[in-house]
């Protein structure tokens, strides 16, 4: 039981090191997952809309997200829009991002990874909300030591042609 709890709490301090934007327009859902989110040890900044969590992306490029989710439906600037504009950006377009909604039909889902978002997920499944976001994250965190890995071995390629 000791261990069991130990572990959790690593895992509660690993997420915490995360800062999570959530965009959603009902006051209920935004309330109910940024508990859940915190409840789970993420840092979480919500946004009532697209526009409104663009805004906070441009005005705070000094507060790094690791994540970002968004419901798709919504007023001003909708989720898919919200996906598309983050990825025009070559400052924002590295954020993973996953969409949280009730629309949910294969077409639904298509339009949305097409938009830019990595997965499509149900808005009431807790549970595997926050699994799928510990494994976004982690992939991205294993593809940026790839990256890193990558980058190092063609830097010291590059230094021994400079030397030779």
């Amino acid at each position: 039981v000791l261990k069991q709890n130990k572990k959790k709490e690593d895992v509660k301090n690993l997420r915490s090191n995360h800062r999570i934007l959530f965009a959603e327009d009902s006051f209920f859902f935004r309330n109910y997952i940024k508990t859940v989110l915190e409840d789970s040890g993420y840092s979480v900044e919500t946004a009532y809309d697209g526009s409104n969590a663009l805004e906070i992306l441009e005005s705070s490029p000094s507060k790094h997200f690791s994540f970002i989710l968004s419901d798709i439906e919504m007023p001003t600037m909708d989720g898919l829009e919200f996906a598309r504009r983050v990825k025009l950006k070559e400052n924002l377009n590295h954020i993973p991002m996953i969409a949280i909604t009730t629309k949910y039909s294969q077409d639904d889902i298509d339009e949305g990874k097409k938009a830019g978002f990595l997965k499509y997920l149900e808005k009431l499944n807790a549970e595997k909300l926050i699994s799928e976001i510990d494994s976004t994250i982690l992939n991205s965190k294993n593809e940026d030591s790839k990256n890193a890995w990558s980058i190092n071995i063609k830097y010291f390629k590059y230094k021994i042609k400079f030397n030779s």
